[in-house]
């Protein structure tokens, strides 16, 4: 591991707990069409996923424990913003990077896992930006698949 890539995994807390999707066909495919993406490739089992779904098929392809609940990536104790209950704000999602370390397929069985960072504060002209970068890593059989990393923020008017 590079000075670099040490540097990165520092700026992170611990894992969470893991979480199992199995990635299904018709939440795959319905994912595309909603993103008006119609390649058939998206429709059938074997076929690859569209670029985006991996932040997606967490709430559509979670293996629930129990049935019908879906599983929590956030690691315990973790606070997003650094502040307890989510303060009233404006909440939006800033950057989103996806690392593919091999091609998703229709039929995969993936764990994930997430971490927190820690969160920034810095002023803005309409009040304390709160930002958090998020990593989310899903694996198959013990070897990475995709890696989705996302900027969150919490504008606190003043």
């Amino acid at each position: 591991m590079s000075d670099e890539e040490r540097a990165e995994d520092d700026a992170f807390g611990a894992w969470g707990p893991a979480v199992t999707v199995r990635v299904e066909r018709s939440a795959t495919w319905a994912f595309a069409r909603a993103v008006c993406d119609d390649n058939p490739r998206y429709a059938v089992d074997g076929g690859t996923v569209p670029p985006t779904f991996s932040f997606a098929w967490l709430y559509s392809c979670a293996i629930a424990s129990p049935p019908g609940a879906v599983p929590s990536l956030m690691p315990p104790g973790a606070d997003l913003f650094g502040r307890g209950a989510t303060p009233h704000g404006v909440f939006l999602h800033g950057e989103q990077r996806f690392t593919f370390h091999r091609p998703v397929e229709v039929g995969a069985v993936l764990e994930g896992r997430m971490r927190v960072g820690e969160p920034v504060e810095k002023p803005s002209s309409r009040g304390t930006m709160v930002m958090t970068r998020v990593q989310t890593r899903w694996t198959a059989d013990g070897e990475p698949v995709v890696t989705d990393e996302a900027t969150y923020i919490l504008l606190l008017a003043e």
